[in-house]
């Protein structure tokens, strides 16, 4: 039987950046020992260009999670955070007289995984998507470009003053000031990895992003304060496929382990596997349409 990532079917990259439309915020941990600094302040990362802000690929996937999960519901789909005990991912599954992720065959605990655990990953299997960091400039980009965009990116910055409401008086509660250090504009720049992908895993990869430039879901800390309104622009999906003429998509066979699901796109021009493509543009409108249409035959 075939495994999941015994061999290479597809691997997808997509690049797409970042843009606040509102006050954005990811919040740093720990306290720092300068005391002008903000009671919140925006996380930071030292890199070969400075001393920058930068978004966590975890901070990411954890606002498509979320926001798929909640359509895998809608769809009437095993989602295993709702569905028992909390804090449990399928990994904790009682199988076989022990548990998920004590299973030995792949394929097992794939089967009995939740559709956002055999996406995203658990204690029992693997993550099918891999999310980068986004930094305020391309990885293209030299040197210099790199260092002034980790500067330019600061003039973004602003001050954003909380209090609380103290619910018994109405007035403000003593003591409650707190500071946020937020951006209000910018792009940052990063990349999705998906490999040996279901189409309908992609399907609602792509769905997600849409709903996010709706404002349906949001990013980042402090949303129902009116922060995390994002925009997020895909510049270009490439690939990798063991086809020459189509994506090979991952699909589950109970007898057969995971087969081959084509979709036909334009021939490479490869002449040995594994073949890429590139899509950008008008090609890039059509192959998420033709990706998406998959979702309703699907299921």
């Amino acid at each position: 039987m075939s495994t999941l990532f015994g061999e290479l079917r597809s691997h997808i990259k997509i690049d797409y950046s970042l843009e606040p439309k509102t006050a954005f915020v990811i919040r740093a941990g720990g306290d720092s020992p300068d005391p002008t600094a903000p009671d919140n302040p925006f996380v930071r990362i030292n890199t070969p260009y400075g001393y920058s802000i930068y978004v966590p690929g975890s901070s990411m996937k954890g606002v498509f999670r979320s926001h798929i999960e909640s359509i895998l519901k809608a769809m009437s789909k095993e989602v295993c955070g709702f569905s028992h005990q909390w804090g449990a991912d399928c990994g904790k599954k009682e199988i076989n007289r022990g548990t998920l992720e004590r299973e030995n065959d792949g394929l097992l605990r794939y089967r009995n995984s939740c559709y956002s655990c055999k996406m995203f990953g658990s204690t029992a299997v693997g993550s099918i998507v891999k999310f980068d960091d986004l930094f305020p400039y391309r990885p293209e980009n030299n040197s210099e470009e790199k260092m002034r965009a980790v500067t330019e990116i600061e003039k973004y910055l602003n001050i954003r003053h909380g209090i609380k409401i103290d619910r018994k008086s109405g007035s403000v509660a003593r003591s409650a000031l707190y500071d946020i250090e937020c951006l209000s504009g910018g792009k940052f720049y990063g990349s999705i990895f998906l490999k040996n992908p279901e189409k309908w895993q992609l399907a609602l990869l792509l769905k997600t992003f849409t709903h996010i430039n709706h404002g349906y879901q949001k990013a980042g800390g402090q949303k129902s304060r009116g922060f995390g309104h994002v925009n997020l622009e895909i510049e270009n999906i490439s690939c990798l496929s063991k086809l020459r003429d189509k994506i090979a998509f991952s699909s589950f066979d109970r007898a057969r382990g995971f087969i081959d699901d084509p979709m036909s796109v334009i021939q490479s021009s490869d002449v040995f596997p594994p073949y890429s493509f590139e899509f950008s543009g008008e090609a890039l409108e059509k192959f998420e349409v033709d990706v998406n249409s998959t979702l309703s035959r699907a299921w």
